[in-house]
């Protein structure tokens, strides 16, 4: 079965267009590697519609009926105070300075969601990839991850030629941003050239408007976190990561963008096997703005605020860069090669 990228598909479209579009160049032959693990399979209609990210709530508006055992409910009323205690800053927040274990014993209690977390490597991840390109500096390839629980979340790779294994860096993008402009404005090719593989997941509904309002207040109103579900969206693309046969698993790094480093921040704190961790913004896990509730709100995370944000605590090595990393490239590659340098 011949895929189409979606390029392709708009010409295939065109024909009669105004601007007739050149004839397409078929790019040369991939070198031969084993198949992606776990074993890929034919894309299906419902995969395709998986590449929409921006208003992709329901999964998670769904969660509430699928898991009502877990759910802890909160009034309206209650969750309301809450909210206010904290915009007011009323809610007490705890001082710094606790060590790795007990902090990420009252993450994993404060995220409130340990059924998503539970049993990942072994719960089964279906993959399908929709595109493979040939590019001047590898190869760029766009896979579905449909998890049973989490279900189907987008994801690019960008990854040098060759077998491997190579090792790799999952990148999560910010509020209103997705995996093709991430790797745009952030050197997703160069970190190729420099030998990395590079996984972007697609974060649904983060466009800090009401799809992410209506996810974020779905989970807390049954006791649950998006923070929660964020993080467990993120050890998934990590254990794909640790699957492929092209990537070294002992050799994987994390970096976040804005909200995808708010998320990253307490990810690291629960998964210390990442060899290295960029992070561009410390959050205070409550976020209101413009009349949404966005997906870092938690009033059960909002107390260790300062926790969770002293790096010096973490087991895995961190490197805090400025908001967008305005200090450039430089700081960011010279600590991955430190931290997951090629073998």
């Amino acid at each position: 079965m011949t895929l189409l990228r979606p390029a392709a598909l708009f010409v295939a479209l065109c024909v009669g267009c105004a601007s007739p579009q050149p004839p397409a160049v078929e790019p040369p032959a991939a070198p031969e590697r084993p198949a992606a693990s776990p074993e890929l399979s034919s894309p299906t209609a419902d995969d395709l519609r998986c590449l929409r990210i921006s208003d992709a709530v329901e999964v998670y508006e769904a969660l509430p009926q699928r898991f009502a055992a877990h759910a802890r409910p909160v009034d309206a009323e209650t969750l309301r105070a809450q909210m206010d205690a904290m915009r007011d800053g009323r809610t007490p927040i705890l001082p710094p300075g606790t060590d790795a274990d007990a902090l990420a014993a009252s993450v994993r209690e404060a995220l409130r969601t340990p059924f998503l977390l539970a049993d990942l490597p072994s719960r089964g991840l279906a993959v399908t990839q929709v595109e493979s390109e040939r590019t001047e500096w590898g190869w760029r390839e766009r896979v579905l991850l449909r998890d049973p629980i989490l279900g189907c979340i987008p994801a690019l790779i960008l990854r040098p030629d060759g077998d491997g294994p190579f090792p790799a860096l999952q990148a999560q993008h910010g509020h209103g941003d997705d995996p093709d402009s991430y790797a745009k404005k952030y050197w997703g090719a160069e970190h190729v050239q420099a030998g990395r593989l590079v996984l972007l997941p697609g974060t649904r509904a983060f466009n800090s408007s009401e799809y992410e309002d209506r996810a974020a207040r779905a989970m807390l109103a049954n006791g649950w976190t998006m923070m929660g579900v964020r993080v467990a969206e993120h050890l998934v693309a990590f254990e794909y990561l640790r699957s492929r046969p092209d990537v070294d698993p002992d050799r994987i790094a994390l970096i976040g963008q804005s909200g995808g480093s708010v998320a990253g921040n307490l990810t690291v704190r629960l998964e210390e096997r990442y060899r290295g961790y960029v992070s561009d913004l410390r959050g205070t896990y409550y976020n209101e703005g413009k009349g949404f509730v966005l997906d870092e709100t938690a009033p059960s995370l909002y107390p260790l605020q300062h926790r969770i944000n002293d790096f010096s605590t973490s087991r895995v090595p961190v490197l805090a860069t400025p908001y967008a990393y305005t200090d450039g490239p430089e700081p960011i590659f010279a600590f991955l090669d430190r931290v997951v340098a090629p073998r």
